[in-house]
């Protein structure tokens, strides 16, 4: 006691240590123990959230009809959405045998080739629309069907070349089908024996039938071509396109012997009285006209010769309903 009361200052300061540490020492532990409920109730969040995301919906009468209503919703739009699509194709005709097809592509070659020459547009030799090879031969049974198809958005395209009156049509090259080759029906037929009891894929809703066409025209026309195809009434992508300028050479600078130039004739500094002409004016009529001399226009007389891809999509259509 009484060493406590002669060191008063160092028993206050021992006294507060230890006050102090108390109070951290406690505010410490609260908030590991706020932390540790934090942190339990994040993982159990989390654990309950999973929990949902794989659970399916729990089996009652009021999830059943909810999830009627989802498909039937989704059967409706899905339904409006292949009503649209099926606008942007040709008219199906599954009954169309090969003669039927060869004597329809007979007469649109013939069409075409009367049109092209009456409006001056060149053809290359022996234009068949990519169908040459049924020049004088018949496809199969299972092809003519989509060929025929195919021919009416050719011929479509054709059509608005030659309404547009572009130079010529250089070449147009149609990509082979799968269905075109006489064994494609035997080994479609023989596969699903080969893959026995196997899940088979799931078919396309859609199958591309690409062609290459390439022609001349002047910039202009070559713009009115681009846009009718975009805006064709059939599903049409251009999956590639170049453009290739005819003239390599850029116009010369000079202008050819006997062609005069024209200059632009600064405004005099003196007036003139009316009647008189300015002497640097000599050649210009009354009221400031430029002399009738031709103009050497360099730019917007090019042609370019555009060479593109073009995938017509043609959409599967659904199975009919059972009785």
């Amino acid at each position: 006691m009484n060493w406590l009361k002669e060191n008063a200052l160092l028993t206050g300061l021992c006294l507060a240590t230890v006050i102090v540490g108390g109070v951290l020492l406690f505010l410490m532990t609260r908030s590991m123990t706020q932390y540790q409920e934090a942190l339990d109730g994040y993982q159990q969040a989390v654990r309950k959230l999973h929990a949902l995301q794989n659970r399916s919906p729990f089996p009652s009468a009021e999830n059943l009809e909810k999830s009627r209503i989802q498909a039937d919703r989704y059967k409706a739009e899905l339904n409006s959405l292949r009503e649209e699509l099926a606008k942007l194709q040709a008219p199906h005709s599954p009954g169309v045998q090969p003669q039927k097809f060869q004597d329809d592509l007979r007469v649109a070659v013939n069409e075409i080739v009367e049109r092209a020459a009456a409006a001056g547009v060149e053809l290359p030799k022996g234009f068949y629309l990519g169908f040459s090879q049924y020049a004088n031969s018949l496809p199969n049974e299972h092809v003519a069907p989509v060929l025929a198809r195919q021919l009416r958005v050719i011929e479509r395209v054709v059509n608005n070349l030659i309404d547009f009156k572009v130079q010529s049509i250089d070449s147009l090259h149609r990509l082979p089908l799968l269905e075109e080759s006489s064994t494609a029906p035997a080994s479609q037929s023989e596969e699903p024996r080969k893959r026995g009891n196997q899940p088979t894929s799931k078919p396309n809703s859609y199958t591309r039938l690409p062609f290459d066409l390439a022609f001349t025209a002047e910039q202009g026309k070559l713009q009115l071509a681009f846009n009718s195809l975009l805006d064709s009434d059939y599903f049409l992508i251009v999956r590639n396109l170049a453009v290739q300028n005819t003239a390599r050479v850029g116009p010369a600078i000079s202008r050819p012997e006997g062609v005069a130039r024209v200059t632009a004739t600064p405004p005099t500094k003196e007036p003139t009285t009316r009647g008189q002409r300015s002497p640097d004016n000599k050649g210009s009529a009354p009221g400031g006209s430029a002399p009738s001399e031709s103009l050497n226009v360099i730019l917007g007389r090019e042609l370019v010769k555009a060479s593109m891809r073009i995938e017509i999509i043609d959409f599967s259509r659904p199975p009919e309903p059972k009785g």
